[in-house]
């Protein structure tokens, strides 16, 4: 059988101003409702957070600011509820349970949070939702085995994670990244919770592309340059060291993939051809200098995109007029325009010029 547990959480920000003449008691109302959808059975697990607060508002005090006598900010209410089931055969569908993949959830969130008082009222309501889905196996015993000394092992990571820590008994197990592997004494009682840690995977990419305007942003016709080298230093959530190098790639794409959470570094090594120019710090946030993009706080299951080092052509370099021809796909600027050294970085672009020996 499986537990599914459905937790949804409600945040609701409410502010108030009475605009009426006569004092009023004005009551704010954190409500809403969190539909879990859940495979195997088509029912749904609605979990539904309320709570309300009051406000004695004097009459208004002319000022529509939700403060004073007769304004009020009521600040983040939040609050969570559950609501739980368990699947059992015959009556429910255990196949999107079984086996090696990933089971799909689908939950949906409405919000009801509302404001109740005076006929003149002025309300200001925000609310977001989030909502964690949990389920447990409980498996029937099929034989037993004798005491002594076994490995519970697992043999490969679920595509898109990373490995995690082991526990046992509710226990974490010290130093357990990497070994996949829980090794268990049996004495005759059941050894219950032998459990393997994933993390969904992390990464950071970007480019490194010709900024024909200058202006800090990739656009479609500024084209990628290859065969820059690209550092990634940090340490993950472990305590880990980590660093890593790789070359962008034919279109200026880089990308460094299984990361786990941690804290992290990206620095470009200057391509010589070419002039520095602006750089942008992706997705996932951090802080900037020159070729050099750090305290970049990476979570689980992050995907940090737009990490870009613009660069410019160098005074006598004939690219600022050859932009154009990047505007059509596949289009190649001319190579007998632009020197070798250029060339190296622009293998898709640029032709390779051979010179026929003299006869």
């Amino acid at each position: 059988s499986v537990d599914i547990l459905n937790a949804g959480t409600l945040v609701s920000r409410i502010k108030v101003e009475n605009t009426g003449e006569s004092a009023a008691v004005v009551t704010a109302q954190t409500s809403g409702a969190l539909t879990l959808t859940v495979p195997g059975t088509g029912s749904t697990l609605v979990a539904s957070p309320s709570d309300q607060q009051t406000f004695n508002a004097t009459g208004f005090d002319g000022v529509i600011d939700f403060g004073g006598s007769s304004g009020f900010d009521f600040g983040a209410n939040r609050q969570t509820a559950t609501k739980s089931a368990t699947l059992t055969p015959p009556s429910s569908d255990l196949s999107p349970y079984i086996g090696t993949g990933t089971v799909s959830f689908t939950e949906s969130a409405h919000s009801t949070s509302a404001v109740t008082g005076p006929g003149n009222v002025v309300q200001s309501i925000d609310t977001s939702a989030s909502g964690t889905v949990t389920f447990v196996y409980h498996y029937t015993t099929i034989g037993t085995l004798p005491p002594g000394q076994y490995i519970v092992s697992q043999p490969s990571e679920p595509p898109g994670f990373s490995d995690f820590l082991e526990s046992q008994n509710g226990a974490v197990i010290p130093n357990s990244i990497g070994t996949d592997s829980i090794p268990v004494t049996l004495n005759g009682a059941d050894s219950v919770h032998n459990n393997f840690g994933e993390l969904r995977e992390a990464s950071l990419s970007g480019f490194v592309y010709y900024d024909h305007n200058n202006d800090g942003i990739r656009q479609l016709n500024e084209f990628g340059i290859a065969n820059v080298t690209i550092n990634l230093t940090g340490t993950d959530d472990q305590g880990r060291a980590v660093s890593r190098s790789i070359l962008t790639a034919s279109d200026g794409s880089y990308r460094f993939a299984n990361l786990a959470p941690g804290t992290y570094s990206i620095k470009e090594v200057q391509p010589k051809p070419f002039r520095d120019g602006k750089d942008r710090v992706g997705s996932q946030g951090g802080q900037m200098t020159n070729d050099h993009l750090f305290a970049i706080s990476l979570q689980a299951g992050q995907n940090g995109v737009e990490n870009n080092f613009g660069e410019l052509a160098k005074p006598g370099c004939k690219l600022p007029g050859l932009t154009m021809y990047h505007t059509t796909p596949g289009h190649q600027l001319p190579g007998s325009s632009i020197g070798p050294r250029v060339r190296f970085y622009l293998p898709t672009l640029v032709p390779l010029i051979t010179r026929r020996p003299r006869p």
